[in-house]
Parts: C-alpha cells; structure tokens; sequence
C-alpha cells in the first residue's frame, strides 16, 4: 500500500457522508461465505425493487430506455453473477481461482451494487465486511489500521469503536482463512504439482499471474490476440474449486474466461 493514498490511523474520527466514492475503482475481495450471504438477499428482492434500481442507473449514466423485461433480465444476470475470480495460483497441470472480487463496470468503474442516482447500496445489509469497515483498511502489519486519505468522511463525526475495527479485522481474517483452508486441501487431494522454481525462471511465471489478475481486472474487455500476452498450454484449464466442490454456484465470469483463454490459445496455435 503506497504512503499517498494510505495513512495509519491514529484515532481519526469518520462519518460517512453518503457520497459514494468508496463504491468505484475497488477490487473488492468477497469470501465465498459473503458471496453466498449477498445471492440469498438478492432473491429476496421483488420485481419492483430491481426495476427501480434498474431505471435510477440507466438514468443517471443517460441510458434509460423503455423499460422491458429484456432490460430487467440483462440487469439480474449481471446482479446474480456479481462475482469473478481474481487471485490465481499457477500449477502444472491447471490454474487454480484463490478468491473471488465484485465486479465493477469497465467504462465508470462503478460497483454493480451501487445505485449512483440515490448513491445507496442495493445489497446494503448484506454488503461485504470490507464495504462495513471502508475506509479503514487492514495494515501490513496485522496490529495497525490504516485508513485511505481521499475518503470524505475522515474528519468529521466521532472516532470509531478501536476494538470493533479490529474484531471486523479478525472476522474478515476468519472468512478468508476458511477459504484458504479449502483451497489447500483441495490442492493436496487432487495432487496438483506447483511450478518448479527453475521453470518459474525461465517462463517468467510471476510475471504470468500478474498479467492474469490484470486481465481479470479488466474483464477480459476488448483483449485481443497478442503474442506477449499468450499462455503456455497447461494454463488452458482454469478452476475454480468452490464452484466445482458447490459451495457457490457457478457465474458467468468463469466461462468468459475459458473462453478468452481458449481463443488465446487458438490465435496461437495458427501462428505456429
């Protein structure tokens, strides 16, 4: 985390001021439990509420049209799949999904959740940990918070609750622990081989989940056939262990992937 952006906190109070601006340009971590607490409360949205939500966002990004049930559908798809994998592991035989961020749109960067006409929350009481505890962010080191400095409501109201930040801290550590727990032992069950270190030297594999978590940040959107950006053959199968073991069910994002991965693949195999 860069000194410019963060600070430590040091018992600076906050008020939010409902502005929104914590709702763009957030890769936002989701456990795979927050992500099944956020599809139960979205099915209990009714018909009203999604149209209303739906008709405040087409009209604020000027985009509003005869509302149909076209539209609707094409809004709940991208609701009910708000979530794509982001932290990837590279292994010989496969590359393995680590955790999983909301989606935001490409173009404003806005969360898919959020309603800039109201500047509100659709998914307010089921919103993520990370979304409750903004703008205060967890520190390299584990005892410390920090807090990002842009945030308009640093200032003003009251010092928050220190023993409540750090219990929101311990409870996210928890949910991701959980999951990372599964992925280990997901590894070890399917006897998944990690790359040896000398291969990792000579492919520039670092270098390789870099440039897939940058492609997933973008949503893959636009991307087009480049030889810098191709893949050896063994990353052409993706995983995503907890939509194989069911623990959440599989979104729309995952087959993009294999998708673009697949055409990666093909463009470069006509080179050949």
């Amino acid at each position: 985390m860069g000194n410019e952006i963060y600070a430590k906190w040091k018992g600076e109070s906050f008020e939010c001021q409902r502005c929104g601006s914590c709702c763009y340009r957030q890769n936002l971590i989701v456990s795979t439990a927050e992500i099944k607490a956020i599809l139960a409360h979205l099915k209990t949205k009714n018909s009203g509420q999604f149209e209303q939500f739906i008709r405040d966002c087409c009209t604020c990004t000027g985009r509003l049209i005869e509302y149909d049930k076209k539209l609707e559908a094409q809004y709940r798809n991208t609701l009910f799949n708000f979530y794509m994998p982001f932290g990837l592991e590279c292994f010989e035989e496969a590359t393995l999904v680590h955790n999983h961020i909301i989606h935001f749109y490409p173009t404003t960067k806005r969360c898919v959740f959020h309603n800039p006409l109201e500047t509100s929350c659709f998914i307010y009481p089921a919103r993520p940990l990370l979304c409750k505890f903004y703008p205060f962010v967890v520190a390299e080191n584990i005892n410390d918070i920090n807090y990002e400095k842009s945030c308009p409501g640093m200032g003003h109201g009251s010092p928050p609750n220190e023993r409540k930040l750090h219990e929101t801290i311990e409870t996210y550590g928890q949910l991701i622990g959980e999951d990372i727990k599964l992925v280990v032992k997901y590894v070890a069950d399917k006897k998944l081989k990690p790359i040896k270190k000398d291969l990792i030297k000579e492919s520039g594999l670092t270098n390789l989940e870099q440039r897939l978590d940058k492609l997933l940040a973008s949503r893959f959107k636009e991307e087009k056939a480049d030889s810098k950006e191709s893949f050896p053959e063994y990353y052409r199968k993706l995983i995503d262990p907890y939509v194989e073991l069911k623990i959440i069910p599989s979104s729309i994002p995952i087959e993009i992937m294999k998708k673009a991965f697949d055409f990666q693949i093909s463009q470069r195999n006509k080179v050949k």
